[in-house]
């Protein structure tokens, strides 16, 4: 996971964010970020051997993402959305929730 910096500097660095409990590589996943950025969340997508994914993960970030990350593989048993690639993601922060 990488982070690009200094926006607003005359020049913009990008820095590696040290992650843990990361899970194997997936392609054409979406993703949302939570709106005080504390999070991110991905969900589906197909990994190297083209299987189709419909696991979901929760990014936690530090308060400014310097401490590093952890990954969490929410288990949401056999109920929700079919494995897929290429989807939208959203988080509404009003109603907590993924759409």
């Amino acid at each position: 996971l990488w982070t690009l910096r200094h926006l607003d500097a005359a020049t913009a660095a990008w820095e590696r964010i040290g992650c843990v409990d990361a899970p194997t590589s997936h392609f054409g996943l979406a993703v949302a970020v939570e709106s005080n950025g504390s999070a991110l969340w991905a969900f589906g997508g197909f990994d190297d051997d083209s299987r189709y994914s419909r696991d979901l993960w929760r990014i936690d970030l530090g308060s400014d993402g310097r401490e590093g990350c952890r990954w969490t593989r929410l288990r949401t048993d056999d109920y929700g959305p079919p494995a897929r690639s290429d989807a939208t993601l959203h988080w509404s922060g009003s109603a907590r929730a993924l759409v």
